[in-house]
């Protein structure tokens, strides 16, 4: 099985946080894989939707190198499914409650997520 790759959660976590006045929802979710080694690949993911609830930011390759587009476009294109939405508080709580940067519900974790990483959820806090 192939395994998605990137650090969406850790990015979009740092990101919440230098902006915390921002009106930034995060959004953990599930998405289907397009790209060549993770087509048609369920796993979950972290994206950010913008202030104005009309753009979503994909912070998974860099976090200074944003991929912002239209929200919609970004659900269809990434067939999402499930999302579960914080502000910043509900973030920032979820954070320190877990430690890491998630995800924090476990009914966005797949089968892709869990064989991987061998049943380890989240980064750690350095």
């Amino acid at each position: 099985m192939s395994k998605a790759t990137g650090n969406c959660f850790e990015n979009c976590a740092k990101y919440m946080l230098a902006n915390p006045n921002a009106d930034l929802t995060l959004v953990h979710c599930i998405v289907t894989g397009t790209g060549p080694s993770v087509k048609g690949v369920r796993y979950s993911h972290a994206f950010i939707i913008m202030a104005d609830g009309l753009l979503a930011m994909d912070l998974t390759n860099s976090p200074l190198e944003p991929t912002v587009v239209p929200l919609e476009m970004f659900r269809k294109i990434g067939n999402v499914e499930n999302e579960i939405h914080y502000c910043f508080g509900e973030a920032l709580s979820e954070m320190q409650r877990t430690g890491h940067y998630g995800a924090w519900d476990d009914s966005i974790i797949t089968e892709a997520d869990i064989i991987p990483k061998r049943g380890k959820k989240g980064k750690r806090w350095s």
